[in-house]
């Protein structure tokens, strides 16, 4: 039905912790690099979780080693990671690293 919330119920508290442990643990080791988007980082760890990677770990590996291939793609360009925001697949949903915690931007 057009107009319907397509993001209710599509992950469980559970679920939502183990994405957040994983943001933690990423942010947490590449953070610090300016070029390093955080909503990117997000997105990258709601795909590989919808992908079937459910342990905050190995989560956080794949996204922070996706990031830093963007990150040194952009560097060896020439350009910023500003101008290469290749986003996961849902573009809704994004982790505000500064209050921890997940929003869906259809409804901000």
């Amino acid at each position: 039905m057009p107009g319907q919330d397509i993001h209710v119920n599509k992950y469980s508290a559970e679920d939502w912790a183990v994405m957040e442990a994983a943001y933690k643990l990423a942010y947490q080791h590449i953070g610090h690099i300016p070029q390093v988007k955080p909503n990117r980082l997000a997105r990258s760890i709601m795909t590989f979780f919808d992908q079937g990677m459910h342990s905050a770990s190995i989560l956080s590996s794949l996204a922070m080693n996706r990031e830093m291939s963007l990150v040194d793609a952009a560097r060896a360009r020439g350009s910023t990671a500003d101008n290469d925001d290749m986003i996961a697949s849902d573009d809704a949903l994004y982790y505000d690293w500064k209050t921890f915690e997940w929003k869906d931007s259809t409804t901000n």
